[in-house]
């Protein structure tokens, strides 16, 4: 029995080592990726990335142990074409910034959602997702689990038109959400734990696109309005009966 338990364990380092590559493509579209930002009560959605910039705009902001170093062409850079370097001070902090944990609700990587925010008004409303990479860092700027988070291959992404009109939600896959909580939760949770983000977007025409990070468990799922209803049904009926027999 012990051999055979040793084998067993051995079988699944062995599976691990050879699907880890797979598992890096983890950051996938939740159910429903659309949903309209209008009047949705999301409640304390932050934002950690805005990129502006025609054609191809890209950026990142991570986290160095006492202050965020951002790159990338951003909103409210001040420069040409907004964008700034790694000594630029001019994006704003309110659009582009590191986000603890604890700012943002997180307990669990089951509770991390990112929404993209795309905001194209001209002629083309379909936006190129090249790259979308999420890093944790401890505190002291430790970077917790890798690059290791980040989309599979780019997707096109048609958009209602405007700010705050349409969002494209992201979460880790169950794989995923394992390593993450072994990486920067669990026994390596921290409340200042922060989350960065880096992404791509091309076929941009005009407006700024904004990536927010915010707690699943504020949003109720669909299943959850199902759950309620049926409950409150029952309410309904056990009263009705109540009051009947009385």
């Amino acid at each position: 029995m012990a051999g055979r338990s040793m084998f067993s364990s051995f079988l699944v380092l062995v599976l691990v080592i050879v699907l880890s590559p797979a598992l890096k493509a983890d950051l996938v579209q939740d159910t429903p990726f659309q949903v309209d930002l209008n009047g949705q009560g999301f409640g304390k959605i932050l934002e950690i990335l805005t990129l502006h910039m025609d054609t191809t705009e890209s950026g990142k902001v991570v986290w160095t142990g006492s202050a965020d170093a951002i790159t990338g062409c951003l909103l409210g850079g001040g420069a040409a074409a907004d964008c700034v370097g790694p000594t630029d001070t001019g994006a704003d902090p309110s659009k582009t910034a590191t986000r603890t944990f604890s700012e943002i609700g997180w307990l669990g990587a089951e509770d991390i959602r990112i929404i993209l925010d795309a905001n194209q008004t001209g002629v083309n409303p379909t936006v190129d997702l090249h790259t979308l990479i999420m890093r944790f860092y401890a505190p002291d700027g430790t970077q917790l689990g890798g690059d290791v988070f980040h989309i599979a291959a780019p997707m096109d992404i048609t958009e209602a038109q405007g700010q705050g009109n349409a969002g494209f939600v992201f979460k880790l896959t169950p794989g995923q959400v394992a390593l993450a909580n072994a990486a920067a939760f669990g026994v390596n949770y921290d409340p200042n734990n922060r989350v960065g983000l880096e992404a791509i977007i091309g076929d941009v025409n005009d407006g700024a696109d904004t990536f927010y990070a915010f707690d699943a468990n504020i949003v109720p799922e669909p299943a959850a309005y199902l759950v309620l209803l049926a409950g409150l049904s029952g309410v309904v009926y056990l009263v009705k009966r109540h009051r009947q027999s009385a």
